[in-house]
């Protein structure tokens, strides 16, 4: 109980307040963001220290990230297909909505059949990796892998993978 409600209240009063302050300082400052806004605020040398901070915390977050990923979908090899399923189902949804002009009911209701059928055959095709490439268990493998995707997708324009124009 204690850890459940140290996850709502800190989320409610200290992830959701901090959210609610970095958007409106960023709004406010022409859509900065808050590590462009230190170096106004305090200095060069504090923006260059809060930018190393900033990406230590995120390069911090994406691994706890993806050992967890990777620890899931070493023991559930029938989760792979519906996980990465969702990503291509993803791109296909936001091409129908902007770029084929296809109805928003209709696409929801191609998407989430779409979601559930991936669902369904995971368990029929679960996906699991060699249990060493170059010296590496699953586990490391799958972490690559997913640090390569973010890579990728955080190269790529907003409009492919969030909001398709």
């Amino acid at each position: 109980m204690p850890a459940f409600l140290w996850v709502v209240i800190g989320t409610v009063f200290f992830a959701g307040v901090h959210d609610s302050a970095a958007i409106w300082a960023s709004v406010r400052h022409k859509a900065r963001s808050i590590g462009a806004l230190t170096g106004d605020v305090v200095g060069a040398r504090a923006r260059s220290l809060f930018m190393v901070v900033i990406f230590l915390v995120l390069l911090m977050v994406n691994a706890v990230f993806a050992v967890v990923i990777a620890s899931l979908l070493v023991n559930n090899p029938s989760a792979v297909l519906p996980a990465w399923g969702a990503i291509v189902v993803a791109l296909i949804i936001g091409q129908m909505i902007y770029r084929w002009r296809i109805s928003l009911l209709a696409v929801s209701v191609i998407g989430v059949v779409a979601l559930y059928a991936l669902i369904g055959i995971g368990p029929s095709v679960p996906v699991t990796l060699p249990e060493s490439v170059a010296g590496l268990p699953p586990n490391s493998q799958w972490i690559i892998l997913l640090f390569l995707y973010a890579a990728i997708a955080s190269l790529l324009p907003v409009w492919v993978l969030l909001q398709p124009p």
